[in-house]
């Protein structure tokens, strides 16, 4: 499973107490930290003021799935028209 942090805008990056850095690739991005630190960070009195937010990255995954014709969308078995263009999708 995927640990990411949200940078706050014009943030570069961010340090851990035992000094492990981690630096996004454009201000305000996001960067993948260790397992060991998301106890941190879901502690930390930056999380608490809207400074740093913490994912968990998770996927639905069902069974069957639709796909659209205009665009090659993979959308979810529920999902009748594409988001993307609007086209009707059908069942894969």
């Amino acid at each position: 499973m995927s640990n990411k942090i949200n940078l706050p805008p014009g943030c570069y990056g961010t340090e851990m107490a035992d000094g492990t850095k981690y630096t996004a690739k454009k201000p305000g991005g996001t960067v993948e930290i260790d397992d060991r630190h998301v106890d941190a960070v879901r502690k930390s009195q930056h999380k608490d003021i809207g400074l740093l937010s913490h994912n968990m990255a998770h996927r639905l995954r069902t069974k069957g799935g639709r796909s659209c014709p205009g665009c090659g969308f993979s959308a979810q078995s529920w999902s009748y028209s594409c988001p993307r263009c609007a086209t009707d999708t059908i069942l894969d």
